[in-house]
């Protein structure tokens, strides 16, 4: 008899998704789909739009209980989550901050009409956001096994901002608890890096709960002899995404247009909705925004190097492994390495100041030799860690354990 296994998820997601979070679920809820140990079924609260029809039409062996959302709740989230709403929620529930109340009531109304007709054997609560409604879907399936998977772990995210006075402390501490406990009543905890791992140790999570996957990441070298090192700066990323927008900001302001970069290099931005910083930086001579790119290999192929300057957020970027996948020195913070384990110098280069930056490009410009050697050792580092057909097969194995643990 097959398992039954329901994926609870606040984004639609398929195989033309842009951001890597969607495209790592999307690589294990097709795995799970086209595994004949298990009959899958999925809840998503969607707009009937591009991404959900996609999703529907791609995943259509598998039980779809998705709720469109009212009108209202679509009015009343614009200004929930664009107006300053969440702030002003979060101090009543910190989970306001992430996720809708009206959302979650939603997600909640779904569960009970499933109820009815379908009882699956594990739950899994794709991103952090739906493990908030774990206590209501206990109550609805007390006998089901439940599994959060954490993109990332939130409450360091949160934290950061609080450091950085983007959120109150009071509400980062309150988040941070929730969270905690929430993650301990779970029967397996995904996350994306053993550090995150390491972190909820500490915490009193028991290491037999956690189990570390790999997350989705494009191959954009498939031959290494083609890869060609050029004077071009590389920086990818959808431009949506305002940590995104902060490094690409911080770079051109703190280190491109300043050092007089654009004498020696081209940057290329590679990512979606780049207009702004595009109209922004338009005086700067050899500075590119491209917009969306279907295949970026290209730009991987020929760039001297990456850069990534990130100051905020939490867990593995997914972009980083692309690049260093693609045999390309990577130049990044230490929030941006956050989860590799890789070496300064050897297989990325840490820059957490302008100065750095600047002396390292001008490093790697003057000696190919090093940026291929870096580049080669990236690439060796990422072949061996990160293995998301292995991770499936160990996930898999986790979520058979836990159903026969009955």
């Amino acid at each position: 008899m097959k398992k039954k296994v329901l994926f609870f998820s606040p984004h639609a997601v398929h195989d033309r998704s842009a951001m890597a979070g969607h495209q790592t679920f999307n690589f294990y809820l097709k795995s799970f789909a086209n595994d004949s140990d298990f009959e899958i079924s999925y809840v998503i609260l969607h707009k009937n739009d591009f991404d959900y029809k996609t999703m529907h039409l791609q995943f259509n062996g598998c039980k779809d209980f998705s709720i469109r959302i009212p009108l209202f709740i679509r009015i009343y989230n614009f200004f929930h989550y664009n107006k300053g709403l969440k702030n002003l929620l979060s101090w009543y529930n910190p989970i306001y901050y992430f996720v809708s109340p009206l959302l979650l009531l939603n997600f909640i109304y779904a569960a009970k009409k499933i109820k009815n007709h379908y009882t699956p054997d594990v739950i899994v609560l794709e991103w952090t956001e739906m493990l908030f409604i774990y206590p209501q879907l206990r109550k609805i399936f007390p006998n089901s096994k439940f599994v959060s998977s954490e993109h990332d772990v939130t409450f360091i995210a949160i934290e950061r901002k609080a450091s950085l006075r983007m959120v109150k402390f009071a509400m980062a501490k309150k988040f941070k608890d929730l969270e905690l406990s929430l993650l301990k009543n779970m029967n397996l905890v995904l996350l994306h890096n053993y550090l995150d791992a390491e972190r909820l140790k500490q915490f009193d999570i028991q290491s037999e709960k956690l189990l570390v996957i790999s997350p989705f990441y494009s191959n954009h070298l498939a031959i290494y002899k083609q890869k060609k090192y050029t004077n071009n700066i590389l920086f990818y990323g959808a431009m949506g995404r305002p940590e995104n927008i902060q490094a690409v900001s911080w770079f051109i302001s703190n280190v491109f247009e300043p050092y007089q970069l654009y004498d020696k290099f081209t940057f290329t931005v590679v990512g979606a909705k780049g207009e702004l910083l595009k109209n922004r930086y338009n005086y700067i001579p050899n500075l590119h925004f491209t917009g969306f790119v279907e295949d970026p290999s290209n730009y991987f192929e020929e760039s001297l190097c990456m850069v990534a300057p990130i100051f905020q957020g939490a867990g593995i970027k997914v972009k980083v492994i692309e690049g260093m996948r693609a045999a390309l020195p990577v130049l990044t913070t230490k929030i941006g390495m956050e989860g590799i384990s890789a070496t300064n110098g050897i297989s990325f280069f840490l820059c957490d100041e302008p100065y750095q930056y600047y002396n390292v490009l001008l490093a790697l410009l003057l000696n190919v030799n090093l940026a291929k050697s870096v580049g080669s050792n990236a690439m060796k580092l990422i072949n061996q860690d990160f293995s998301f057909e292995n991770s499936y097969k160990e996930y898999k194995q986790k979520i058979l354990s836990l159903i026969n643990s009955h």
